[in-house]
């Protein structure tokens, strides 16, 4: 299953940066960010529900959590 947030949900989180193949964070970086970071929320959540997630009203939640840990990675790299 694709990760709960798209790269398109964490770039939106830094509308001065650009993130391309050859930037210091790559599309592809924001896709394993995205992917290890579901990962990590469905491990925890998975303790308890069923993953991965498929309600409707939970999925704006979990793609904004998902979004902002994978920013935090992105900011890590960057620092």
């Amino acid at each position: 299953m694709p990760p709960y947030a798209s790269n398109s949900h964490v770039e939106a989180l830094f509308p001065q940066l650009t993130f391309t193949d050859s930037t210091q964070v790559t599309s592809a970086d924001l896709l394993e960010f995205l992917t290890r970071q579901q990962d990590f929320m469905d491990a925890r959540l998975g303790q308890v529900y069923a993953v991965p997630i498929t309600a409707t009203e939970a999925l704006a939640s979990l793609r904004t959590m998902n979004a902002w840990l994978a920013a935090a990675q992105v900011v890590e790299v960057l620092i």
